[in-house]
């Protein structure tokens, strides 16, 4: 009876552990595959931000090359007026 209970018991571990394997790595499955979704969506989100702010530092710098230029027609044409 006690050896019955002891296989009972064997098997009964057994199966609980193989049960907990199997469970815990469907588990790690699912959070592995949410996280990788979710990388990418934040890689994408970086992406756009560099894209953006690319953007922005060239249309700055060509808005300051715009502003440059008139500046510099502006000083040119003052020196000129001075100078005659």
């Amino acid at each position: 009876m006690v050896e019955q209970i002891e296989n009972n018991n064997k098997r009964l571990s057994e199966t609980l552990t193989k049960q907990f394997r199997e469970e815990s790595e469907k588990f790690r499955a699912e959070l592995s595959s949410k996280l990788e979704g979710e990388v990418k969506t934040f890689q994408k989100a970086m992406d756009k931000l560099y894209s953006d702010t690319a953007i922005e530092i060239l249309s700055v710098s060509n808005s300051m090359d715009g502003v440059c230029e008139k500046l510099d027609d502006r000083l040119t044409g003052h020196i000129e007026e001075t100078d005659t």
